[in-house]
């Protein structure tokens, strides 16, 4: 983790801190009503796959977000009742027992939450609109999205180390297992070709093995990557 980290990356640790949700839903969470912000981005990206006939991967994203959105209520009901438990321990035996059933409840709830998570779908969405975006002559607006979505061109490092072990499946699904590499044919323009080069970035991130730090280091370093030429796709040229 980078010594020097991002304002956003700061205010998800702080959170994470707190609620002791995963560090990827903190920081979706603490971006979420920030203009441009990832969140923003994945809700309109579901529209654009829509749009373009994309729908199994939209219906993953519009998954994986409403997931994001019970995650936090049932992060605030868990935080709620410790505190709860915490404030009451010196109340009557009956009172701090149905406190602390409501906290194991609540525990429950966010476990049963951890099982369905579908981290990789971000990714894959912004690798599909990547694809689409390389066989267009005009791929501005979908590669804008998914660059948004890829956390921007200048992601920090510290979080593309989450995102790494996100994309790879390590906390959940969301990337359809055994998909080939789609065809990445299209026209010759500064653009596209860049849109075309991001989706294999992701594309390969998402295929990187899990042997060590080193592949861990890597899949980030492409996910990065995969951002700034997203961001070149996006350009007007």
């Amino acid at each position: 983790m980078p010594k020097k980290q991002s304002t956003a990356a700061r205010n998800a640790r702080a959170r994470q801190a707190t609620t002791g949700e995963p560090y990827t839903t903190a920081l979706r969470a603490t971006q979420a009503l920030q203009p441009g912000s990832p969140r923003q981005a994945e809700a309109f990206l579901a529209a654009l796959l829509s749009i373009v006939g994309e729908q199994p991967a939209a219906a993953v994203l519009e998954r994986h977000m409403d997931i994001d959105r019970r995650s936090e209520l049932l992060t605030a009901a868990y935080v709620r009742a410790d505190r709860a438990v915490h404030h009451a321990r010196n109340a009557p035996p009956h009172v701090l027992g149905e406190l602390k059933a409501a906290l194991d409840e609540a525990d429950r709830a966010c476990l049963d939450w951890c099982e369905q998570r579908q981290p990789q779908a971000p990714f894959y969405a912004a690798y599909i609109a990547l694809c689409h975006a390389g066989q267009s002559t005009d791929p501005q607006q979908i590669a804008a999205v998914a660059c948004a979505v890829l956390g921007g061109p200048d992601l920090d490092f510290g979080v593309a180390e989450e995102f790494s072990d996100d994309i790879r499946g390590w906390y959940g699904g969301g990337w359809p297992q055994q998909e080939p590499l789609r065809d990445l044919s299209g026209p010759d323009t500064p653009q596209s070709t860049a849109a075309r080069q991001a989706a294999e970035r992701l594309y390969e991130a998402r295929n990187t093995p899990s042997r060590g730090d080193e592949d861990w280091h890597h899949a980030a370093e492409l996910i990065i990557e995969a951002g700034r030429l997203a961001a070149v796709a996006a350009s007007e040229g």
